[in-house]
């Protein structure tokens, strides 16, 4: 089993990641918010980087915005990986309009996660997307 550290608070990170017990870290736009952070501004390359230096095997950012954006987001949050040197997983809302660009990100080569997903029959179409 791994365990995600699932907040934007890096106050939270540097407390919890030298624990050892988690794998890697993952955030979205509410989390994010309750951070005082600003989903849109935030140097995802240094959150990234960050991550890494606290043994964070992997980092997770949520596409954010309309769905026509997501895969500007993911090119971002990939980029961001590979410059900070740790895989990014980018996740994606299971919900209609995201299921469609999904294959675009996809298409960039990278790990996606479909998030959100609240009901079995979901688990389907998150199988089939990959």
């Amino acid at each position: 089993m791994k365990l995600y550290l699932d907040t934007a608070d890096t106050t939270a990170w540097d407390e919890l990641m030298p624990t050892g017990i988690f794998h890697g870290i993952t955030t979205n736009p509410l989390l994010a918010v309750r951070a005082g952070l600003d989903y849109p501004t935030i140097n995802w390359t240094d959150m990234a980087a960050r991550a890494r230096d606290l043994g964070a095997a992997e980092f997770y950012a949520q596409v954010y915005g309309p769905a026509e954006t997501y895969v500007d987001w993911a090119g971002k949050f990939y980029e961001a990986g590979k410059a900070a040197g740790i895989e990014t997983i980018v996740k994606i809302p299971l919900v209609e309009e995201a299921i469609r660009v999904t294959p675009a990100i996809t298409a960039l080569g990278g790990r996606i996660l479909m998030t959100a997903c609240y009901d079995a029959k979901q688990m389907f179409v998150a199988k089939t997307l990959g």
